[in-house]
């Protein structure tokens, strides 16, 4: 599988996660978006939008292996892989809510 297609289903693939979650969970608000943005030549990094228009960084993605890492600020990954695009979508780096996962 190609890098492209990898990315688009796990960022769908959260983005289902988070309508299932706030339709159980928080029905009177609304969904976030989840969007790829360019990121950089390392990393691509998938953004959240809120209704409001508040952005933030979901995760980082980096472009050589599929490695899922959370974000440490805007611009930048925390160091450590949580999963790969390649394994499952990416499920198991997500939580119930389709949050990236803190290391253990």
């Amino acid at each position: 599988m190609d890098f492209n297609t990898a990315l688009n289903d796990y960022v769908n693939l959260v983005q289902e996660i988070k309508k299932d979650y706030f339709a159980k969970n928080l029905a009177n608000l609304t969904v976030p978006v989840m969007t790829i943005s360019k990121g950089g030549r390392v990393y691509k990094k998938v953004v959240e939008e809120m209704g409001n228009g508040q952005k933030s960084v979901h995760s980082f993605v980096r472009i050589s292996d599929g490695a899922i890492l959370k974000p440490a600020s805007w611009k930048a990954p925390a160091k450590h892989s949580r999963g790969s695009i390649y394994d499952n979508k990416g499920v198991s780096a997500l939580d119930f809510m389709g949050n990236v996962l803190y290391l253990r």
